[in-house]
């Protein structure tokens, strides 16, 4: 009997010691999958994978919560909010982490709560508490220096060089760039970053030779690895910084560099920058034409980031190319708005420290309600234990409410500030409401320009057709051969707001001869310009074609005899005119008229409208006809004369 219980109990303890051997098996099983499953999403989330990287990491957490693993929830909810901060959900993002550290901090598990401080930083600072954000970088500082963990302390070192360059202190920038290079423990891509970071902070404290140090460090070691983009980067930063100490060449070879393998890889942002730097480039050597080329290209790139500051860098330089170009109209718009663009930027700023003075009052606020409970429960006690701890506590209590009032007097003060600013903000809008107004009279002008140049195509074609239906081959071989040369200089004019006078001179020459050889070369052209340089002085292209069109088909051609067309170029302060004569068969008036009464055609209905658009402060008529008459009183011509402001 004996014999048989001993057995049975024997094989009872071998049961329950294989079953909780079992169970331990399981449970260490349970955490390795854990383990795998947050580190699959956070590899999913460096790669951009987001929505993979959600459901495994919600999958993970759901997993810990229901066995109590602290680590896994704590590394499933950092991976979360990570994943959120990247897609810009930073309000997310923050809860997610504090919901984390919380963990961290009841389990005390510092192997992760380092990696959850640095997420936290990061969010903080997208959100403007930057204060917050730097408390969270030091703690997780502190605990990678505790635990000498070089990859950590590096990755927290580069996060707070950021930072520092972000709030404009940088000198500590430059300090923690160059504690980061230490440990980076020679890993190139590491070493590749501080010494960018070290470059940029050396250039913003005006030290452009060390700059180029670091920054060509940066680019030996991104060339050695085939980091395209951060070889982009290094090229840019070097083209700035060489045009920076007025080194063109240098400067000119970073910057093509930079521009070339930009648009390679179709990389907008790289494109945007190095575009700015070849338009910076351009203005340096003061080619103006060429400088607008690049203005287009980051024109075309900068809809697509909201770097404001960007956007500041080339309105300014767009303010400087049209001052060279002597559009000080244009130049004067653009540097407006490099100005309101700068002052909200500043509103930002005032914004954020507004933010985080409201979001430190909710603080004191829960502090205070918190500490108003407790006091009227000690207030309780004190009541049974005796007079005296009433009024002490009661003291406290008194305290407390008086700094609350002291701090929100302090936040109305800031609030009424705020207003202040938003008041200004509206004054600068309505000044840029101004501004929209110009650049919407200006594009309607294009658009005026647009339809002639079609309208002045079809005249000369019309006579080449002329010329063929003659069978006069050989002056049609002339013709053709100076339209196409015609037609080129207009072609150039087309995206061109305006041209010189000396160019428009020369548009009308070629322009008269074409149409004198439809009257066997006999229209005689003189142009006068001895007052001024026409080189100097710029108006809308083809502004006198149409007034020529009309002289030579409706005066000149029924004419007999000698057919002049005499053009006369002055200008008086800042108005230019123009006047147009020739002795052709005349209008049939006996007095002055406005342009268009008998003689109008598309082209001058269109010059017409142009130069209302053009001088919209002139009240009087920009253009006016005036019928000459000989001594008998009979027509003998006609006037044009025209005025606008240059």
């Amino acid at each position: 009997m004996r014999l048989i219980l001993a057995t049975v109990l024997t094989i009872v303890v071998i049961f329950v010691g294989q079953a909780q051997q079992n169970k331990s098996y399981g449970v260490q099983s349970l955490d390795d999958s854990i383990k795998s499953i947050n580190l699959k999403a956070r590899d999913y989330r460096n790669s951009g994978k987001y929505d993979s990287a959600f459901i495994l990491s919600k999958q993970a957490l759901r997993l810990s919560e229901d066995n109590r693993n602290y680590l896994g929830m704590a590394s499933a909810l950092n991976i979360i909010g990570t994943a959120l901060e990247f897609t810009g959900k930073y309000d997310s993002a923050l809860i997610m982490n504090n919901k984390a550290l919380k963990i961290c901090h009841e389990n005390k598990l510092d192997s992760i709560k380092a990696i959850v401080c640095n997420s936290l930083g990061t969010a903080y600072k997208r959100v403007g508490k930057y204060g917050n954000s730097i408390d969270a970088y030091y703690t997780a500082l502190e605990i990678e220096e505790k635990n000498s963990n070089s990859a950590g302390i590096w990755r927290v070192l580069g996060n707070l060089t950021s930072l520092y360059k972000d709030l404009g202190d940088y000198q500590k920038s430059l300090e923690t760039g160059l504690r980061s290079i230490h440990f980076a423990e020679q890993d190139s891509a590491k070493l590749l970053r501080s010494f960018i970071n070290v470059g940029v902070s050396f250039f913003n404290l005006k030290n452009e030779t060390k700059a180029i140090e670091y920054t060509l460090k940066a680019l030996e070691i991104s060339t050695i690895t085939k980091s395209k983009d951060n070889e982009i980067i290094c090229n840019i930063n070097l083209g700035e910084y060489y045009l920076s100490l007025k080194s063109i060449d240098k400067a000119r070879y970073y910057i093509k560099r930079a521009y070339t393998e930009s648009m390679a890889i179709s990389s907008k942002p790289r494109i945007l920058s190095s575009s700015i730097n070849y338009t910076a480039l351009m203005v340096e050597i003061r080619k103006y034409d060429s400088a607008i080329f690049f203005i287009n290209k980051a024109n075309s790139m900068i809809k697509f980031s909201n770097d404001k500051q960007k956007k500041v860098e080339l309105h300014e330089l767009k303010a400087k190319v049209y001052a060279g170009k002597s559009n000080f109209k244009l130049a004067y718009q653009y540097a407006d708005s490099a100005r309101l663009l700068t002052a909200e930027l500043k509103n930002e700023d005032v914004i954020k420290a507004i933010n985080n003075s409201i979001s430190s009052y909710e603080v004191v606020k829960k502090e205070n309600e918190v500490q108003r409970i407790e006091a009227e429960k000690r207030i309780t006690e004190i009541e049974l234990a005796g007079q005296k701890k009433v009024i002490f506590n009661l003291i406290v209590f008194s305290i407390v409410v008086v700094v609350a009032i002291l701090v929100l007097l302090y936040l109305l003060k800031r609030i009424k500030k705020a207003d202040k600013v938003i008041r200004e903000t509206n004054e600068m809008l309505q000044t840029k409401n101004e501004i929209i107004e110009m650049a919407n009279a200006e594009l309607t002008e294009k658009t005026m320009r647009n339809q002639l140049n079609p309208h002045f195509i079809f005249n000369c074609l019309n006579t080449l057709h002329y010329l063929l239906l003659k069978n006069n081959s050989e002056d049609a071989q002339l013709y053709l051969s100076k339209f196409s040369y015609l037609l080129r200089r207009i072609l150039e004019s087309t995206d061109r707001p305006s041209v010189s006078v000396a160019e428009e001179i020369e548009i009308i020459q070629i322009y008269v001869k074409l149409e004198s050889l439809r009257f066997d070369d006999s229209i005689n052209l003189l142009i006068d310009t001895e007052s001024f340089d026409p080189e100097d002085v710029y108006i809308p292209p083809l502004l006198t074609q149409p007034i020529l069109e009309n002289a030579i088909h409706h005066g000149l051609s029924p004419k007999i005899g000698e057919k002049n067309i005499f053009i006369r170029f002055t200008l008086e302060n800042n108005s230019l005119k123009c006047s147009i004569t020739d002795n052709g068969v005349g209008r049939g008036q006996k007095k002055a008229d406005t342009f268009g009464s008998k003689r109008d055609s598309k082209g001058v209905k269109l010059t017409a409208t142009r130069l209302a658009s053009f001088n919209q402060h002139i009240k009087e008529h920009a253009i006016v006809t005036t019928d000459l008459l000989d001594e008998n009183n009979k027509p003998c011509g006609t006037r044009v004369e025209l005025e606008l402001t240059v």
